[in-house]
């Protein structure tokens, strides 16, 4: 006989599943790593330097104050809103200050847009496409929409626990549900594009920039699979059931197919390169820099590399680095704590069996590890904490699955050869990138001004994908692009 107990055993079993299956779907691009905090005892962030450093909360994204930038972000957004019938007083646009290329809304009337986004982007036409799009998230009212089918699905799965008590049959109208909403998500992403690329039009744009710019979405995402020596060819792969986005490729036919009856307009491209020439590119100093699969911190003086196949991701919170068979990796430091980095090693595991704990001297440094094994998930995972004074640095190291021990090994060698203390001389070296317009001179190539000529395939992708260039694509002379350099 079922007891009431049962139920609320389904109920608790499946609110985590309901939480997650929906946590992803509040925005169109909104972050989502997909990677948990770092689990260092203390919490902390790579962008402490050594006299401030601690446990502390995640500090919000900062907005980047370049008055050229915002100037003219205001201007385009201004008159996109004025062509939709919005005031564009009752809305608030921010330039988040993250080398990321994202942009996403909220109901609020908050549109905010990346540092690393604008970088990718050429004209004030293609900037006109992305705000637009933003706007027509908000005035199709898709989060109410995503809303309404979330509370839907968890009242479904709350009535089949409490009326069955059956777990699987539970998770499964959970899963319809999910995939419904998802379904509802990829609608929504090709109306907030109709929406904007109507608006822009209205607003005296370029419409074709729309399709621009989709194109160079799907660059920098081929370009980010490169990095992470992932297959360019997946990018353009079909969307599963249960993916929340259609795929770019998809959004850049039905974009060509829309823009057709609005061509023309205005583009100025010269104007937008000349509000964004000098912008930071990259990481900021104080969140330390990645360049290639090497992370160097010149406030904490920090150096450590991850195995090819990885790509790391740096964020105020922490450095991850995501690899092959779902390995991750997160990185951060906290101030010098008390205890034993043995006891911090096993005390940040959790739950699961500890073994191969033992102490380790890295580059003169007292180190410590231990792994867990959670049978139940077949997660193994892995710390490493390091006394680095006048802090404690930590690695946090999952894999799933049958590589998971191969995986975090490899990760755990990684940084036991590479992680070591910057001289002076190299941490007053480390400064930031800033992009930077020049104009095309005769005899120069994607490699020589990309900055390549040893060869540096990534550079001249990088390149050729912020200039909306494709291989072989001849540069004029008198041509005005953008090129990286060091500061």
């Amino acid at each position: 006989m079922r007891t009431w107990r049962t139920a609320a055993r389904v109920r608790a079993t499946l609110a985590g599943l309901i939480a997650g299956a929906v946590l992803a779907l509040g925005g169109c691009g909104a972050p989502n790593t997909g990677i948990a905090p770092a689990e260092l005892p203390g919490g902390s962030r790579p962008g402490s330097s050594p006299a401030t450093a601690g446990p502390v909360a995640p500090r919000p994204v900062e907005g980047y104050g370049d008055p050229k930038v915002l100037a003219m972000v205001r201007e385009v957004s201004t008159r996109l809103l004025t062509a939709a019938g919005e005031p564009a007083t009752a809305w608030r646009i921010t330039v988040l200050d993250t080398p990321d290329v994202n942009a996403y809304a909220r109901p609020s009337r908050d549109i905010l847009l990346t540092r690393g986004l604008l970088a990718l982007l050429d004209d004030k036409a293609q900037l006109a496409s992305v705000i637009g799009h933003e706007v027509g998230h908000v005035l199709a009212r898709h989060s109410d929409q995503r809303r309404q089918t979330r509370a839907a699905t968890r009242e479904a799965v709350l009535a089949v626990a409490n009326a069955t008590g059956d777990v699987d049959l539970a998770r499964a109208v959970a899963l319809v549900g999910l995939a419904r909403e998802r379904a509802y998500s990829r609608e929504h992403e090709f109306e907030a594009d109709r929406i904007g690329i109507r608006t822009m039009a209205d607003a005296g744009y370029d419409s074709d920039a729309a399709v621009a710019t989709l194109e160079r979405l799907r660059r920098a995402d081929q370009l980010e699979a490169r990095r992470a020596s992932r297959s360019v060819d997946a990018v353009d792969r079909p969307s599963g059931i249960l993916s929340s986005h259609p795929r770019t490729l998809d959004r850049v036919v039905a974009a060509r197919d829309l823009a057709q009856a609005r061509r023309g307009g205005r583009t100025e491209r010269d104007a937008y390169l000349a509000a964004i020439d000098g912008m930071l590119f990259g990481d900021r100093p104080d969140q330390g820099f990645v360049r290639g699969r090497r992370f160097e911190h010149p406030d904490i003086g920090v150096s450590f590399e991850v195995p090819p196949g990885y790509r790391l991701i740096n964020t105020p919170q922490a450095v991850y680095a995501e690899g092959p068979d779902a390995a991750m990796m997160s990185f951060s430091c906290t101030r010098r704590q008390a205890a034993p980095v043995a006891d911090l090693a096993r005390g940040g595991l959790g739950a699961g069996t500890v073994g191969d704990d033992r102490s380790l001297t890295i580059n003169g440094l007292q180190a410590a590890t231990a792994a867990a094994t959670r049978p139940s998930d077949k997660m193994t995972k892995r710390m490493l904490v390091i006394a680095f004074d006048p802090l404690t640095c930590g690695f946090t190291m999952d894999s799933p699955g049958a590589a998971a021990v191969d995986r975090t090994r490899e990760l755990l060698q990684a940084a036991q050869s590479t992680f070591r203390r910057l001289t002076a001389a190299e941490r007053s070296a480390l400064r930031p990138q800033r992009l930077r317009v020049v104009i095309v001179r005769a005899g120069d190539t994607a490699e020589s001004l990309a900055g390549a000529g040893g060869g540096d395939e990534l550079a001249v992708a990088q390149f050729l994908t912020i200039n909306g260039l494709e291989t072989g694509d001849p540069l004029s002379p008198g041509r005005r692009v953008k090129v990286v350099v060091q500061e």
